[in-house]
């Protein structure tokens, strides 16, 4: 089977508590090492937990790495994500991958990988909002370098996020904020150049004064 499978989905049974679904995820320790036998397997639902734990140490040393998911891979689907993902899509995208495809598909990676989604619940992993409102540098570059896009997904609200979409989106909000601060400076400085001096009206008790001087 392992050599025809083309869809694989590990999930649990949605309810309205969590505590069970939190109570299975802690039992996962013994996390899996290599799906590369899955030689023809596309598609791939899988919690975090099932392909690598934070935990210990050496975590990133000795789990699953990119280059060990089913070399078919066309669809990859993070379940209830943590914010270590971000340490572990690096592996993608090591510097002697950067911008060159042909490296990574000596490396082993999945070539034919073209989507991430992490699938986020508020109560157990990440929240989506942690992935969509300050977006890492690493999912745009998985987009440049390998061609991945990256979405999340939060199961509450039912919402799909492009993080490419996001992360440009926040940056076009920076820019129009140091955009209008320029304007706010240069108006400020225009005030201020041509002002001039303050001119103060003269006093009848001045210009008593200034005669008697004169006189």
């Amino acid at each position: 089977m392992r050599d025809s499978l083309e869809t694989l989905a590990i999930t649990h049974e949605i309810t309205d508590d969590d505590s069970d679904l939190e109570w299975l995820l802690e039992l996962l320790t013994n996390q899996k090492r290599s799906f590369k036998h899955f030689t023809n397997l596309k598609h791939l639902t899988i919690p975090q937990l099932f392909i690598f734990n934070a935990e210990p140490a050496d975590w990133l040393e000795d789990c699953c790495q990119p280059r060990d998911l089913p070399p078919k891979l066309e669809t990859l689907e993070i379940l209830y994500p943590q914010t270590d993902i971000e340490d572990w899509v690096e592996r993608f995208e090591l510097p002697e991958y950067q911008y060159n495809r042909a490296l990574a598909i000596q490396a082993k990676l999945p070539s034919a990988l073209r989507r991430i989604t992490l699938t986020c619940r508020d109560e157990v992993g990440s929240s989506a909002s942690f992935f969509t409102e300050y977006v890492d540098a690493i999912w745009p570059k998985l987009s440049l370098s390998l061609q991945i896009q990256t979405y999340v997904f939060c199961q509450i609200q039912g919402t799909r996020y492009n993080l490419i979409d996001s992360y440009e989106e926040e940056h076009r909000i920076k820019d129009e904020e140091t955009t209008d601060s320029a304007e706010e400076t240069t108006d400020s400085g225009d005030y201020k150049e041509h002002s001039g001096p303050r001119v103060y009206p003269t006093t009848d008790s001045e210009e008593e004064t200034t005669d008697s001087e004169t006189t």
